[in-house]
């Protein structure tokens, strides 16, 4: 019920729910189970003369005494989560408002409905009625003797109580603990920082396993990053700009490559419109028209993702549109840990500071990493700070409740003591301080203030109403001294309420000590109910969305189908001419250019990966190859390696079915791009079928290769006009006639790839079913047995 009002009540507020709340109902179980233990143990507690009194009234001892207990232990949990919701760590504050308000829960359900259901339960065994069918009377029922045994009362009494207040224990007990907090103080100073957001992928997803192999293969490889410039004026900060790229570049223990724009366009305007650069001036105009022509040549068109303008990019219009933001890639060096990478994220944010205010607009840097690092930044200082608040209001509840300044002093000694060895086991543990390392710590501080107050109080109920000093004599007696200076010497049944105090240290421990490592377990990807519904209902949603693409891809591939027929005649008829003609390559060492068909889109199994396939091995046997790229996703493919032997890049393919027009467009980019070549192809895939295609090389030949053909004599009248006119038209008859293959090709290969990727969605629901009733099955069945180990308990 406190997690139902818990969960509720925070998202009515809108409060966020994260994976690291998944251990919140392992805290209020910890808590309820220790508030629900002390009631019942100060009910056992009433001696003769109290059990003769009213049920009622007996309930009210009980509470006298318990509710003092759960009360200051509630209050102060509450006040340490309270606390920790201050924090700037958006998973901390949520995790902290969550467990605030599941603790207050509790108590409130511990002091109203378990005590209700307590008195019922009580009054039931009084009147010797059945406890599964209470209607059903026992007569003369005297409970077994059996179950008046007790394992852990009897071997604190019998065995513990032998040795454990005997002087050669007591010095073994200090110096264990001495032996420990030293080591755990060494542990904490060697405790480091580090978060990585990959640990909280489970090792056997393919994603943990594809950053695994990139980390392995390329060790040498930093973090991307950018710096925006939010401008609509860029022209007139061109020697700001050109400012802003050397001070990045002179950073060199921090940044091992700078992927600029800026370099190439000095050097193109140089060279191609005779820009002198040495004011570094330009009018809006030019400026506009100059990055338009760079953007759309060899060296300028990877560049065209670094840009956002008002209006799309066009290769018709004369000039560019106006510049929104434009960005400066670089990269990062390899960083060892926060020692580093710290001060290289501060030191690129202060110079995109410092530029801002030149440039009169804003500038600044941005990076996928840097959401790590500002964590790492930050979660030291804010660990420190919740700590410190939270031990602060600790001793602050405990005094005003308890009015005790000794045993205020003494919980937050054992508190500080407590986290200490908790912090320094964590270390040992291989752990570093991350956001659930910070959750457990203050989890820690919750669960250790139930520990020793509960122990503290239990002994004052068992012992008397003050802080009781123990004092052993030469016989190994033991004699409390009272606050009213009365003494007596220790009995056996006073040694039996020592032990039954022991008894709640040790069973409070070992609850802190599970249900830490429960929390710690959950958030490295233990599945649970909630996580495997979760997934569950992922992939029903996958399912439904590859089916619905099938069903598209099924109608655009008829549509492909129906048009490729119509294409294929200008793709034959251009092959048969420069057979006929028996054209041959140039001899020479032009080079070789490649123009590689793919399109914009995915999802269409290896009609991409297969194309770049064989430009790379293309590229490696001949460097010297320049490649005109039709489609983003091969632009992916070789843009970290072979970036420049890309020649030009044409996108927004793939969207619409391709027309004439359109091939005719890029044919004559590449005749106007002046790209010399002694040896051409064009890289398609070929539809064969709808689940197969092959991949296939068509050749390319220049004009001067079809002006010097054997058999070119037998066709008449053919100067070198009408030769430059059909070399045009046959460029772009074969780019027609092979983009229509390949989008064949692509929509019946993603119809495949959809339909197979519809029915794994399909057997994998069907295993993520049968686990979810499995795991339901499994955490019924464990409730059932704690609820019955419980009532046997008590």
């Amino acid at each position: 019920m406190a997690i139902v009002v818990s969960y509720g009540l925070c998202s009515a507020f809108g409060v966020f729910y994260g994976p690291v709340h998944s251990i919140l109902p392992f805290l209020l179980l910890g808590i309820g189970i220790d508030d629900m233990f002390v009631i019942v143990q100060c009910w056992t507690n009433l001696n003769k003369e109290e059990m003769k009194r009213s049920l009622p009234v007996r309930i009210g001892i009980t509470m006298k005494h318990a509710g003092v207990s759960i009360t200051i232990t509630s209050v102060t949990d509450f006040a340490a989560f309270a606390v920790g919701a201050t924090t700037v760590l958006p998973s901390l504050r949520s995790f902290c408002i969550y467990s605030a308000v599941g603790i207050l829960a509790t108590y409130i359900f511990q002091a109203s409905f378990f005590v209700a259901w307590l008195t019922l339960d009580q009054k039931r065994i009084e009147g010797h009625r059945d406890g599964i069918i209470p209607c059903f009377v026992h007569q003369n029922w005297k409970p077994s003797s059996l179950s008046r045994i007790e394992p852990l009362q009897l071997f604190f009494s019998r065995v513990l109580a032998k040795y454990l207040f005997k002087w050669p224990a007591k010095v073994f007990i200090l110096v264990l603990a001495a032996f420990l907090l030293g080591i755990n103080t060494w542990g904490s100073v060697l405790m480091r920082q580090e978060f990585n957001p990959l640990w909280f992928i489970p090792t056997s997803t393919y994603l943990s396993q594809y950053f695994s192999v990139i980390e392995s293969h390329y060790p040498d490889n930093g973090q991307m990053a950018s710096i925006y410039i939010q401008t609509t004026n860029l022209s007139s900060n061109l020697d700001r700009l050109d400012a802003l790229l050397d001070t990045v570049r002179n950073e060199t223990k921090i940044v091992s490559q700078v992927d600029d724009w800026f370099g190439g366009f000095k050097e193109f305007t140089a060279k191609r419109h005779a820009v002198d650069w040495t004011n570094q001036s330009m009018t809006d105009e030019k400026f506009s028209t100059y990055l338009k022509n760079y953007l759309f040549t060899q060296k300028g068109a990877k560049f065209r993702r670094n840009f956002k303008f008002q209006d799309p990019l066009q290769c018709r219009s004369a000039i560019a549109p106006p510049i929104s933001i434009t960005n400066i890639d670089f990269v990062f060096r390899p960083f060892s840990g926060r020692e580093e990478h710290i001060p290289a994220m501060r030191r690129i944010k202060d110079i995109a500071e410092d530029f801002s205010q030149q440039f009169g607009s804003q500038v600044f840097a941005s990076a996928r990493i840097f959401s790590s690092w500002e964590t790492d930044e930050v979660i030291m200082e804010e660990l420190y700070r919740n700590l410190a608040i939270a031990m602060v209001c600790v001793f602050i509840t405990t005094f005003i409740l308890i009015a005790n300044l000794f045993a205020c002093v003494l919980v937050l000694l054992c508190v500080v003591l407590t986290l200490v060895c908790v912090n320094g086991t964590m270390h040992f543990w291989g752990l570093t301080i991350d956001t659930v390392s910070c959750i457990n710590l203050v989890l820690a501080i919750g669960l250790e203030v139930i520990c020793h107050y509960t122990t503290l109080n239990q002994e004052v109920t068992l012992l008397g109403n003050d802080i009781l000093s123990v004092e052993a004599n030469e016989d190994h007696e033991f004699h409390l001294d009272m606050s009213d200076d009365t003494s007596a010497s220790s009995s056996d049944d006073e040694q039996i309420d020592k032990l039954e105090a022991l008894q709640l240290i040790v069973y409070n421990f070992l609850t802190t000590i599970l249900l830490l490592i429960i929390s710690s377990q959950q958030v490295r990807g233990m599945a649970t109910l909630k996580m495997i519904s979760i997934r569950l209902k992922s992939v029903k949603n996958i399912q439904k969305i590859t089916q619905s693409m099938k069903m598209v891809s099924a109608a655009k591939y008829t549509k492909a189908e129906r048009e490729l027929k119509l294409a294929r005649p200008y793709g034959i008829g251009a092959q048969e001419f420069y057979k006929k003609a028996e054209v041959k390559d140039e001899e020479g060492e032009k080079g070789q250019l490649i123009i590689a068909i793919s399109s914009d889109r995915g999802l269409c199994g290896a009609v991409h990966s297969s194309i770049g396939r064989i430009v790379k091995t293309d590229i490696a046997a001949n460097p010297n190859t320049k490649v005109v790229i039709v489609g983003d996703k091969v632009r992916n493919i070789l843009q970290r390696l072979y970036a420049k032997n890309i020649a030009m890049v044409v996108t927004e393919v793939g969207r619409k079915p391709a027309v004439f027009g359109d091939a005719a467009l890029i044919a004559q980019s590449i005749i106007n791009s002046g790209i010399e070549f002694s040896k051409g192809k064009i890289l398609f895939n070929a539809f064969r079928t709808v689940v197969s295609f092959r991949t296939t090389e068509m050749p390319l030949y220049s004009q001067n290769a079809v002006a010097n053909a054997s058999k070119l004599p037998v066709y008449d009248s053919l100067d070198s006009d009408v030769i430059q006119s059909y070399t045009e038209f046959s460029l772009a008859s074969l780019l027609f006639y092979s983009m229509k293959e390949n989008a064949t090709s692509e929509q019946s290969s993603r119809m495949t790839a959809m339909d197979n990727a519809s029915k794994n969605a399909g057997e994998m629901i069907d295993k993520l079913t049968m686990t979810f009733n499995r795991t339901r099955q499994a955490v019924i069945t464990r409730e059932l047995i704690e609820i019955i180990s419980a009532t046997f308990a008590l």
